[in-house]
């Protein structure tokens, strides 16, 4: 949730308070260059909070990790730069930074009703089901379970790292052109 709103936050306000022009042109006019000058700063704190996490769930409180180390904090970094690249979707698609946070939470609050944790994927409503198995949340948690649950291979995990690879090249790749011809368009400036 909150990598998507702070993708959601850091671009959107740009648009928000009219600056898009001149963040556009801070970064030689290239939206790619622009957008992750923006998400340095949300990402790397999104994977040091989430894996001090998984490290305080495996190193002080001992549970067990037998896989693989590198597979889940790759798993970690995908999902973080999955959901910003959802947020830069929704900040693409809309250009109105309080609708796109209303959609970035209406998108990733559910999702750990709807990542199979409490109740199984394959026994939710269709919809439901659908929505879950969609979630980059869903895909990182498959992946925490094989490898801290199971001590699967490292190989095992490659089918959800890249649904999370897909996700954020797909989203990623509708959203720059996007927000790269909103960030040129002063019709696009100003929505609140």
């Amino acid at each position: 949730m909150f990598a998507m709103l702070g993708a959601v936050r850091v671009v959107g306000r740009e648009l928000r308070d009219g600056t898009a022009d001149a963040w556009l042109m801070a970064s030689g006019g290239w939206i790619g260059t622009a957008v992750a000058g923006k998400l340095v700063a949300p990402t790397v704190s999104g994977v040091v909070i989430g894996a001090a996490f998984l490290g305080g769930l495996h190193g002080w409180l001992g549970w067990p990790m037998p896989g693989s180390w590198p597979m889940l904090l790759g798993a970690l970094i995908l999902m973080v730069v999955a959901y910003e690249s959802l947020g830069l979707l929704i900040v693409g698609i809309t250009a109105n930074y309080r609708f796109a946070s209303s959609i970035a939470a209406f998108v990733t609050a559910p999702a750990l009703a709807f990542a199979g944790l409490t109740f199984p994927l394959g026994s939710m409503p269709a919809v439901a089901e659908l929505w879950g198995r969609a979630l980059p949340l869903t895909a990182f948690v498959q992946v925490q379970l094989a490898q801290a649950g199971r001590g699967a291979l490292a190989s095992d995990s490659w089918p959800e790292l890249m649904l999370m690879a897909v996700v954020a090249l797909f989203s990623l790749a509708v959203a720059l052109p996007l927000l790269g011809w909103r960030a040129r368009n002063p019709n696009c400036w100003g929505r609140r």
